[in-house]
């Protein structure tokens, strides 16, 4: 993309992330391009590249709106995360020992412990919209996978991110799924920590799995 195409792309993505936008609204692109200032051909190109990432949805002749999550975006994205999570947690697990993961354990270990003192904080008000709790919900997550420094593979969960926090939205609204993502979390780290290769894989996936299944159901529900 050109600059001015790129340029369009990141503001728009901002606004859409932020909430800015409504996801119960179809957008005119001419109308949103007059109001935000931008070229039209930028301004289209980078529609098109947001269609693409599933940002939004193209209505042809009409406008566009918000992407709605459908199976296959919950399918994929817990595909990718689980192959991208399962081998970054394999190999923490095949390296406990090192310096370094002993130094990522314990940071994991004081997400965790913010992640349970804001649910007990909010423990009979809980939102998922809580900023600690996600933040360090997310940051679990990141830490993990940075640990193997790889752009690529960081740069692919990435661009999940904004599939992902929906989803986590989504499936941490429901009663008693913080408590259990916070115990997942704790077996998941447990099991690195102890160097167990042969059940590691399977924490992993059993933590994607839960929220997989509510995602599942929300969207069959509402379709």
């Amino acid at each position: 993309m050109g600059s001015l195409n790129e340029q369009a792309y990141q503001y728009l993505k901002q606004m859409i992330t932020s909430g800015a936008l409504d996801s119960s609204k179809v957008y005119s692109e001419t109308r949103l391009a007059r109001q935000l200032g931008m070229s039209r051909t930028p301004f289209r190109d980078a529609i098109q590249k947001l269609e693409q990432d599933r940002y939004i949805d193209i209505i042809p002749s009409t406008g566009f709106r918000i992407h709605r999550l459908t199976e296959k975006d919950v399918i994929e994205t817990f595909q990718t995360r689980s192959s991208i999570e399962g081998y970054a947690s394999y190999m923490l697990t095949k390296e406990y020992e090192s310096p370094q993961a002993k130094i990522l354990f314990l940071e994991l270990e004081n997400m965790i412990s913010h992640m349970k003192l804001t649910y007990e904080q909010a423990k009979d008000d809980f939102n998922p919209s809580i900023p600690a709790f996600f933040n360090y919900d997310r940051k679990f997550h990141e830490a993990v996978i940075g640990y193997l420094g790889n752009a690529y593979l960081t740069n692919l969960f990435e661009g999940l991110i904004y599939q992902i926090s929906r989803m986590a939205y989504l499936s941490l609204s429901h009663p008693g799924r913080p408590a259990t993502t916070i115990r997942e979390h704790e077996a998941i780290l447990q099991t690195m920590r102890a160097g167990d290769l042969e059940h590691i894989y399977r924490r992993v996936l059993e933590h994607m799995d839960t929220p997989s299944r509510i995602n599942m159901e929300d969207i069959r529900q509402v379709n």
